[in-house]
């Protein structure tokens, strides 16, 4: 497989309607050039950015920099995750259950790996054949392809890792009989993304099947457009006008003229509103809430249209992947929404 920089973005941002650009670094509003590892806009002046920040709220502020010096634009901040904290430590505490399980030393096991990860940027093949078949394969392969495609050293990448470690509070994980990884398995992945409104790139979710079509300039569009859709990722860039629906019955209020204005506002984010994707498409919101009324995803309260339990079993499928940014980046235009989605 050949390792190809420019198609793997082109055939990431080309299902949603976005061309790549080559732009090595952009000039905020404060006269800092900010470096990018990609950018890609179309002719209605969406500019996608792939941000290497190590902190996501760094990178937030980064892109409200750009969208301050380009103002003709509407700015999408994305930033990509090698792994997510609670994947990475999960992946750790597998190894080493397993180790522990089948009489071997789990602390010799993990040095055996340093002088390969010395190595890695020389010969990555060998580090990445030492964890296949392991939980950190997924882990593995993210990094090394993602030395070619961000332009970011092995190293580099370990310190993001680190990085993202620190953003747990540990002291309140430490109990009396040891670590409370109860606490840590309750942590919302990509949360430090989600949170910000910063789409997460999930690397660490892409197999290697994945990775092969993304690399391929020749490979399937419908096929990638069905991995972004998997992943959560295409519904951040497009999200489908009943997802937003769901949200407001679900944190807010759902009403025609409500549902109209968060769509409205999505757009102007630079997030074109998608068709439904629980309903067959309609021509109104009126029709769109009363299909949703019909497939008992909503119903008629006392006051206001509510979210049912079949609606909330539906969010929960989606709630915890990277198209959930888009409703906190609306939150923090759209006051009323913040205090709901936080808690």
């Amino acid at each position: 497989m050949t390792v190809d920089k420019d198609a793997f973005w082109s055939n990431m941002f080309g299902p949603v309607g976005l061309e790549v650009e080559v732009e090595p670094s952009l000039t905020g509003a404060s006269g800092y050039k900010h470096r990018v590892a990609a950018s890609a806009q179309d002719d209605e002046k969406r500019l996608a950015l792939v941000l290497t920040e190590p902190d996501p709220i760094k990178a937030l502020l980064i892109g409200q920099d750009i969208q301050s010096a380009l103002p003709e634009h509407r700015v999408i901040t994305t930033r990509p995750v090698v792994g997510d904290t609670k994947e990475i430590v999960s992946s750790i505490a597998q190894l080493y259950t397993q180790a522990l399980l089948e009489g071997r030393n789990p602390s010799k096991e993990f040095e055996q790996w340093i002088a390969p990860l010395k190595e890695a940027e020389n010969d990555p093949g060998a580090f990445k054949e030492l964890t296949h078949g392991t939980p950190l394969e997924g882990l593995v392969r993210a990094m090394l392809y993602g030395t070619e495609v961000l332009g970011l050293g092995v190293y580099e990448q370990v310190v993001q890792i680190i990085r993202e470690l620190l953003l747990l509070n540990v002291p309140e994980m430490i109990r009396d009989e040891g670590f409370d990884f109860a606490s840590l398995m309750k942590r919302t992945p990509y949360q430090s993304d989600i949170l910000r409104g910063v789409c997460p790139l999930p690397f660490g979710a892409l197999s290697q099947e994945h990775w092969d079509l993304f690399f391929n300039y020749n490979s399937d569009n419908q096929a990638r457009s069905d991995v972004l859709h998997e992943l959560g990722l295409f519904q951040f860039f497009r999200p489908p006008v009943d997802s937003l629906a769901l949200v407001l019955a679900e944190k807010s209020k759902l009403t025609p003229v409500r549902l109209q204005s968060v769509a409205a506002k999505s757009t102007e984010l630079g997030h074109s509103i998608d068709v439904p994707e629980l309903v067959e498409d309609v021509d109104s919101v009126d029709e769109l809430i009363q299909r949703l009324k019909e497939e008992e995803y909503v119903v008629d309260g006392e006051v206001e249209v509510t979210i049912t339990a079949e609606g909330r079993a539906q969010r929960s499928l989606v709630r915890f992947k990277p198209r959930e940014a888009l409703f906190f980046r609306l939150a923090r235009v759209l006051p009323d929404l913040i205090g709901s989605l936080k808690s």
